[in-house]
C-alpha cells in the first residue's frame, strides 16, 4: 500500500470515533489488491474500489451472520475509499490444529460449514451468492 493510502486509511479510522486513537500494525493479506491491519477495535481492510467488489463483501458479511455462521462483522465502511473496519476474530488458524488427534472432527466442520455457507443465500437470494449471479448449492450439484 503506498504511503499516502496508509495515511488516508489512519485519517479515516482515526476520524470514525475519538476512542480510535491505535496505530493500524499490518497482518497478513491474501492473494488481491486487500490490505489487512490490526487495531484495537478491530481489523482495518484497505480494499480499493477499483479492483475489490466491497459491497458485495459487505452483503455475503450480513448474509452469513443473519444465518448464524461466524465472519467478520462489519463495522464501519467507506466504499468511495475502500475502506472497512471489520471484527477482529484473532489470530488463531485450523492449520495450528491439524494433528492425528484434532484434524478429523476439525475437517467434518469445515464441510458441515460449507454445507451451511452453500444454503445461507437459497431462501433470502434465490440460491444465488449475491455479486456472483450463479446458482450455489452444493448438495443440488452433487458435490456432497
Amino acid at each position: 500500500m503506498s504511503t499516502s493510502r496508509l495515511e488516508a486509511l489512519t485519517a479515516w479510522y482515526k476520524s470514525l470515533s475519538d476512542r480510535h486513537v491505535s496505530v493500524p500494525v499490518m497482518i497478513s493479506g491474501d492473494a488481491s489488491f486487500r490490505k489487512f491491519y490490526r487495531v484495537d477495535e478491530g481489523i482495518l481492510m484497505d480494499a480499493p474500489p477499483a479492483t475489490e467488489k466491497n459491497r458485495e463483501f459487505v452483503e455475503l458479511s450480513d448474509l452469513y451472520l443473519r444465518n448464524g455462521i461466524r465472519v467478520p462483522k462489519v463495522l464501519y465502511v467507506d466504499y468511495e475509499q475502500g475502506f472497512l473496519l471489520v471484527d477482529d476474530l484473532g489470530s488463531e488458524t485450523m492449520s495450528r490444529h491439524m494433528n492425528a488427534e484434532e484434524s478429523m472432527p476439525l475437517c467434518l466442520r469445515a464441510v458441515k460449514l460449507l454445507v451451511r455457507l452453500a444454503g445461507a443465500g437459497a431462501a433470502d437470494e434465490g440460491d444465488l451468492l449475491p455479486g456472483l449471479g450463479v446458482p450455489f448449492n452444493i448438495m443440488q450439484d452433487g458435490l456432497l
